[in-house]
């Protein structure tokens, strides 16, 4: 909610600067403008206004667009009907002109010369503008020359404002503008935050393409030059298509890993690497071969547009709950793009939407992209754990198969070699010099029937889990001579009789520990319910284990059983203080 009450803030701040501007609307001059095309940029001020230049000049064409040239072009209007009550501004509101003059007649017939662009430092600017903004100088009427200069599209968006109705302007502009770079920042840093916790590469290229966006907006709209890079103009003239092929080179990425599309589609992925890798080409190209990389970039942004939804839907048909965010970016930033082309095109009028579209829905669309990386994440988090269940289900089906075949074993050592030994000693008992024969049977009955209840522990089948814990705890205690103290509960309900073996095991595992190492002289086990969870403890006070002695396989065996089990074990121990081991499952 803070995010999206900023979101507002700042389209609200936006559309206070349209509101206002509409009750202060500037003048366009364009209709009025007349334009002399120099291609040699060899001519001066004093050539244009005298004959036969002057005579030259011809009316602007349809629109604002002079088309791709590199000559130079005069701009010539009169400025009539100027109330002295407030200054007048004139602006050229395009931030990426190369090269602006502007030229005001003085009464003896000379001209006050203003020269700037974005390849001359920013303190150039007779005001500090994101834009080129002259002040008119004092007077009813005034004739306006001007020389305009840039690679790339030619544009003569010039406006005629008041001076208080600019400034108003220029503040609801710089607020609205303001919260827009500061919401995707804010945005960008967090996730680059959750980047280093998690090291999830999506949140490294949905950061990388909203600085990208951001830094483009921000050559775009001026704001770069001005308080970002104001004495470097040769990267400033540069910085907006650079900064765009990198827009949609990191656009491209983020796209190709948060749709999924090498696990769904691997030749679209392949093709969309390919991608990226050119508009990184492009950047590049931008800085020495700006003319055909601008020209590149207005081709590439029209297939970005309309490609970008083909990923998506790819892997929505794939059930990729993640692109249904990435589709809602698309729709809030696709279209806003549009309209901001057609209208760099002169295709259609200058309005709120064209003007401003582009900063509102790269906003909403940094706010949606960042809801899909939370979908990805929680989406990738439920296959891990999908996955690990999977796993830990196999791990408990190959663990009952091997106590099945361990009871098998054992059922028959029991039955088949125990009673053919018992025959051995029905018969060396019935003969006179059988004795020793019948001694070394019964030793040998005895260590099988040992090594087939150490294989499967039949009590635990006959009498239950509570009655089996119980009798080897006694036993195995008693016959390491360490004093026992069994308290157990009723609690053969409380477990599937598949898992009462793990737990079996588990009090197996923490005995032998006590009787191997402990040098214990008494022993607690305890077996009952405590809240949600069946817990079995095993405590002695034996000599303990120091801090930095590495766990056994005694330990790792019972971490293992309380995994199979999903549950959680708990070792406390201290030189000199004994060992304390639960054994916590959780119920149901």
């Amino acid at each position: 909610m803070p995010r999206l009450r900023t979101l507002l803030a700042a389209a609200l701040a936006l559309a206070a600067s349209s509101a206002q501007a509409q009750d202060e609307s500037p003048r366009s001059l364009v209709h009025g403008l007349e334009v002399l095309e120099d291609p040699t940029g060899a001519l001066t001020i004093e050539d244009v206004t005298r004959p036969p230049w002057s005579a030259r000049f011809g009316a602007m064409p349809e629109g604002r667009l002079l088309g791709r040239s590199r000559s130079a072009f005069w701009l010539r209007t009169r400025l009539e009907h100027l109330d002295q009550q407030d200054g007048w501004r004139v602006e050229l509101a395009h931030p990426e002109a190369d090269d602006v003059r502007v030229y005001w007649p003085r009464p003896d017939g000379t001209f006050e010369a203003l020269e700037t662009g974005d390849r001359t430092p920013f303190a150039t600017r007779p005001l500090p503008h994101p834009t080129f903004v002259f002040p008119v100088p004092a007077g009813d009427s005034v004739t306006l020359h001007a020389r305009v200069q840039m690679e790339g599209g030619v544009q003569i968006p010039l406006r005629l404002w008041t001076a208080s109705a600019f400034d108003r302007h220029a503040r609801d502009l710089a607020l609205g503008l303001g919260g827009f770079y500061a919401f995707v920042l804010a945005l960008a840093l967090y996730n680059l935050f959750l980047f280093f916790t998690t090291r999830e590469r999506g949140y490294l290229a949905y950061v990388l393409f909203q600085l990208s966006v951001v830094g483009f907006a921000a050559a775009f709209e001026g704001h770069g030059a001005m308080y970002l890079w104001p004495n470097a103009p040769g990267w400033a003239h540069v910085a907006g298509p650079v900064l765009l092929s990198l827009t949609y080179a990191f656009g491209t990425l983020y796209l190709h890993e948060m749709a999924n599309v090498q696990a769904f589609a691997p030749r679209l992925a392949l093709v969309m690497r390919v991608v990226a890798g050119l508009d990184f080409a492009l950047a590049v190209a931008s800085t020495f071969a700006y003319e055909i990389a601008t020209a590149a970039l207005e081709v590439a942004s029209l297939l970005a547009i309309a490609t970008a939804p083909v990923p998506i839907v790819v892997s929505l048909r794939r059930g990729w709950t993640p692109s249904r965010y990435l589709l809602a970016g698309w729709l809030a930033m696709g279209p806003a793009a549009a309209l901001g082309a057609l209208r760099a095109t002169d295709q259609i009028e200058e309005s709120f939407l064209t003007e401003h579209g582009f900063e509102i829905g790269v906003a909403v669309e940094a706010l949606l992209l960042s809801f899909a990386l939370a979908e990805r994440i929680r989406v990738l988090r439920r296959a891990k754990e999908d996955a690990e269940a999977d796993a830990l289900e196999m791990q408990r089906k190959a663990a009952r198969a091997q106590e099945e075949e361990r009871r098998r074993i054992a059922a028959d050592l029991h039955d088949g070699v125990g009673q053919q030994l018992q025959v051995l000693i029905a018969r060396a008992d019935a003969a006179d010099d059988g004795a020793e024969v019948s001694a070394l049977a019964r030793e040998s009955v005895a260590e099988i029937r040992r090594v087939a209840r150490d294989l499967h522990p039949h009590e635990l089948d006959r009498l239950g889990l509570a009655e089996a814990v119980r009798r080897v705890a006694e036993r195995t205690l008693e016959a390491a001579g360490v004093e026992p103290e069994i308290v157990v509960e009723d609690v053969d309900g409380l477990l599937p009789k598949e898992r009462w073996i793990d737990v079996y095991r588990a009090l197996q595992e923490a005995l032998a520990n006590v009787v191997r190492h402990a040098d214990a002289t008494s022993a607690i086990v305890a077996l009952r319910r405590e809240a949600d969870a069946l817990v079995l403890r095993v405590e002695d006070d034996g000599r303990g284990i120091a801090a930095d002695v590495e766990p056994g396989l005694g330990t790792a065996s019972l971490h293992e059983r309380a995994r199979l089990l999903g549950g959680a074990l708990d070792v406390e121990s201290a030189p000199g203080d004994g060992t304390r081991v639960a054994l916590r499952v959780p119920l149901g």
